[in-house]
């Protein structure tokens, strides 16, 4: 009987340790399935020989295949909140009535469903003070219509098709894409599915977040290979309502599939292979963006309810370069050439309102003379026209300009002279490239002295401040931003430099620097889709995070005034980070009629910097340095047949990767 017992005993205990647990395939058997083309109404596929599969049928050996559905039906709801645990969102739901959609990841609780966005809006306004967050979401009911699929053999149709390529790649819009396609219903009418092995979507991955042609460091690289591969396993089935793991954009991770793969980025996955962040014995929370601006700011401040021990500030030595902020004594509040020209005082303030005549004009076109250096100073000559006359002493004092220049197209030749067409030579005159007008890279500023290409210049305390679009079009500035390493263009005058210019735009080769100018009106119809804010009052940045970047700011509308915080900011106001300073310029009634956006930072600004990476990389740091830098408590483990548990970690919030 004890023998029996005993037997009995060692059999349970040996078939407990020898039961089959669940465990993670390798990282190379792990398949992907990646949202490449998202709710469009059809989709062409093509390749050197494709197989179409629906159901039991199959048909082989095509080149083209035009898949096509029709869209499903459009709501308008106000969104109260966004939860990555569907209780919460679900109790929210049943308190306000409403209802929860699931939406990237997210379950959001929404109110006051209907096909009119202006039901929408009066809901929004009702609940704003109770709800200051809540904003305005297009909901799309899924289309269960069949997918039609058009080819050279016939039209077929079905709920599903699948794709596969029976030799060479599969091509979508112009990309190749390795493993093979499913096509699904989706609310606008169908979804391109990439099914693909995990190692094969990191090479798709890696080189199209940061170019191996513009950033060719390995170790940089394997950095990426590792956060992103990371990254794509604690996301995996973010998008399962939709029929796939993750999409293919900035809201994920962008993914070019095969076209974009160099053999640098290869090297750096494949020498990676398999390699993971952990916390804790979780898959870690891999953020990143392009270019943090000098520090990467805590997770919690730009995705609201998400918050983790290492991914909190970190410097970034390699981005945090100096700036300043460049003020005026003195103001031009208009964009017309006159103004320009009072502004460099070579027009009186007094002087704009006389008439035309012979010794006012002289006096302008002398003064614009002394601030080239000119040598002739021509006089108005009598007995020709006032026109006549300026032309022939304009020609006298800068000869070198050519005719090019004379008149301006804008001015009829037969008009008698005017202020507007005086300006207008003037200030040709004064921005042509010479002794006066030039352009330099900053590279420092200390009180009253700028230096510039590695000459010093005094600032005259009354400097004129604008800014230049691509039109070469001035905008005149109460402040610029100003880092080191950026491009300006200045005049200058025995030393003393009496107007500054810097560019707008985007600007990634001066370490990231960017200003956008918004048209008040502009700004407001793009607002105004989502918050009913009536007139657009003023924007108000209420808090920064340790990094500099604005995590809440108030939009004051003449009908309801809305607080945007963390990335919600960038996303609603169509920025490149939520680093900025906020400037405005002014109509002649003092009403704003423009704010001009000035930042540094490309993305959300959490978790590995690529370009800081980039540049550590350069310093010598192999990729777990750069890793530990901007992941500080993670372990890089390398995962085997058999290690570990494939997790849904369902824990705290999972913040969306934005661009």
């Amino acid at each position: 009987m004890r023998k029996f017992i005993f037997l009995m005993s060692f059999l349970l205990l040996f078939s407990f340790y020898c039961k089959k647990k669940p465990v993670l395939k390798p990282a190379e058997e792990v398949l992907l399935q990646v949202g490449i083309l998202p709710d469009v109404k059809e989709a062409i596929v093509e390749g050197e020989s494709l197989s179409l599969h629906f159901g039991e049928k199959a048909v082989a050996n095509l080149k083209r295949i035009k898949f096509s559905a029709s869209p499903g039906e459009e709501f308008f709801a106000v969104q109260i909140g966004s939860f990555s645990d569907r209780n919460r969102a679900e109790d929210l739901a049943r308190r306000e009535r409403g209802e929860v959609i699931f939406q990237k990841g997210f379950y959001k609780v929404v109110v006051g469903r209907s096909r009119e966005r202006k039901r929408a809006f009066e809901k929004l306004l009702s609940i704003s003070e109770r709800f200051p967050e809540a904003f305005i979401v297009k909901i799309w009911e899924r289309n269960l219509e069949f997918i039609t699929a058009q080819t050279e053999k016939g039209s077929f149709s079905s709920r599903t098709f699948e794709v596969h390529p029976e030799k060479g790649l599969i091509n979508v819009k112009g990309r190749r894409y390795r493993g093979f396609l499913k096509i699904i219903p989706s609310a606008k009418g169908l979804t391109v599915v990439n099914v693909v092995p995990l190692e094969d979507y990191i090479k798709g991955v890696v080189p199209c977040e940061l170019s191996p042609e513009r950033y060719p460091s390995l170790e940089a690289l394997k950095a990426l290979a590792v956060a992103a591969r990371t990254y794509a396993l604690k996301h995996r089935g973010k998008y399962s309502k939709f029929g796939y793991d993750l999409c293919a954009d900035q809201n994920c991770q962008a993914y070019c599939g095969a076209d974009a793969e160099s053999s640098l980025s290869n090297r750096a996955v494949e020498e990676t292979k398999g390699e993971v962040l952990f916390y804790r014995g979780e898959i870690a929370e891999a953020l990143y963006s392009m270019s943090c601006g000098g520090s990467t700011e805590k997770a919690s401040l730009i995705f609201p309810g998400s918050d983790y021990p290492y991914l909190q500030p970190v410097e970034c030595s390699g981005e945090n370069l100096p700036w300043w902020l460049l003020s005026s004594e003195k103001e031009c509040q208009t964009t017309d050439d006159l103004s320009i020209l009072c502004c460099l005082d070579i027009v009186k303030e007094d002087e704009k309102e006389l008439e035309i005549k012979a010794g006012l004009v002289e006096k302008w076109l002398w003064r614009t003379i002394r601030f080239k250096k000119g040598k002739v100073f021509p006089r108005i000559a009598p007995g020709l026209s006032l026109k006549q006359s300026f032309y022939s002493a304009v020609k006298k004092a800068f000869p070198s300009l050519g005719s090019s220049l004379l008149p301006p197209k804008k001015f009829d030749t037969k008009n008698e002279l005017s202020k507007d067409e005086i300006a207008a030579v003037l200030i040709q005159i004064l921005f042509r490239a010479g002794e006066t007008f030039r352009e330099g890279t900053l590279e420092d500023i200390e009180k009253d002295r700028i230096k510039i290409d590695e000459r010093e210049f005094l600032l005259d305390p009354r400097i004129c401040l604008f800014r230049k679009d691509r039109e070469n079009r001035f905008y005149p500035a109460h402040q610029l931003f100003l880092l080191r390493g950026q491009k300006l263009s200045f005049l200058e005058l025995d030393g003393r430099i009496k107007a500054l210019f810097v560019h707008l735009g985007f600007f990634p080769e001066e370490n990231f620097h960017w200003s956008i100018r918004l048209l008040k009106s502009d700004l407001q119809k793009r607002i105004s889709v989502i918050y009913p804010i009536g007139t657009l009052l003023d924007l108000v940045p209420l808090r920064r995070g340790p990094s500099g970047r604005v995590v809440e700011l108030k939009v004051l509308g003449s009908k309801a005034d809305f607080l945007l915080k963390g990335a919600r900011i960038k996303k609603v106001l169509g920025l490149r980070d939520t680093w900025f300073i906020i400037d405005r310029e002014y109509d002649e009634d003092g009403e704003i009629e423009a704010f001009v956006f000035s930042g540094k930072g490309w993305g959300h600004g959490v978790g590995l910097c690529q370009r800081g990476a980039f540049l550590m990389a350069l310093e010598g740091a192999d990729y777990r340095e750069i890793l530990m830098h901007y992941y500080p408590g993670t372990v890089i483990i390398k995962w085997k047949k058999g290690y570990g548990r494939d997790k849904e970690n369902k824990r705290g919030k999972k913040p969306r990767r934005s661009h």
